[in-house]
């Protein structure tokens, strides 16, 4: 398989998601958004009570929100810009604090699984300094990409 190319922009910035995209559409309805304060919850509630059929169930919801729910063209404010800030971030040019955030990212449900699953107060911990951490990092990198 080849490797994935950006596509240019008519300002000639080049991207490798746009707002335009049919799942950031979706992304931003705020049906997806708010519907998200049940589903973490209960993949979280899964996981304590070890019923992987539960985890599942949550994971499968959160997957139709990001093929199933109708995309829109606009959202409220604090969604709008926060969505543009992960464009920003995802867009950004590789480099150090990029690469750093996306292994916090992907370090981030791991601790956090593990620590509702067996209940350790200190792999939950470490997964809100890990999500924490994301955030300082993504907006630094999106500051940057928009400069």
């Amino acid at each position: 398989m080849g490797r994935v190319r950006p596509r240019e922009t008519n300002n000639g910035r080049s991207f490798f998601v746009s707002g335009e995209a049919k799942a950031i559409k979706r992304h931003r309805n705020p049906l997806g958004i708010f519907s998200r304060a049940f589903i973490y919850p209960l993949i979280g509630f899964g996981a304590w009570r070890h019923r992987l059929d539960v985890v599942a169930a949550g994971a499968a919801l959160e997957a139709l929100l990001w093929t199933a729910v109708p995309p829109v063209e606009e959202t409220f404010g604090f969604i709008e810009e926060a969505i543009e800030t992960e464009l920003d971030w995802l867009n950004a040019p590789a480099g150090p604090q990029k690469y750093l955030s996306l292994i916090v990212l992907a370090a981030f449900p791991v601790f956090a699984l593990a620590g509702l699953w067996r209940r350790s107060w200190r792999l939950l911990g470490t997964s809100a300094g890990l999500i924490m951490l994301f955030y300082f990092l993504m907006n630094r990198v999106a500051a940057k990409s928009r400069s």
